[in-house]
């Protein structure tokens, strides 16, 4: 028996890792969250690249911008 691998819709070559790109930490999910969950249980490894620094989408009184890009940058 192989090993699963996923394939994307339309095309016949199975693949073993993806990368996702997204602004923000919730964009995935909301986006993609269905196809990244089929590739998963084919058996691809799935990595995951947030593009911004996170800087913004707080609520958090007292906290500046730039304050809010090193917490979330842990």
């Amino acid at each position: 028996m192989h090993p699963p691998t996923a394939t994307l819709t339309g095309m016949d070559r199975p693949f073993a890792t993806a990368m996702v790109l997204f602004a923000h930490p919730d964009d995935a999910e909301f986006m993609c969250g269905g196809t990244v969950a089929a590739w998963t249980a084919a058996g691809t490894d799935v990595h995951y690249v947030v593009i911004t620094d996170g800087s913004a989408g707080s609520n958090e009184p007292g906290l500046t911008r730039q304050e809010i890009a090193v917490f979330r940058e842990r």
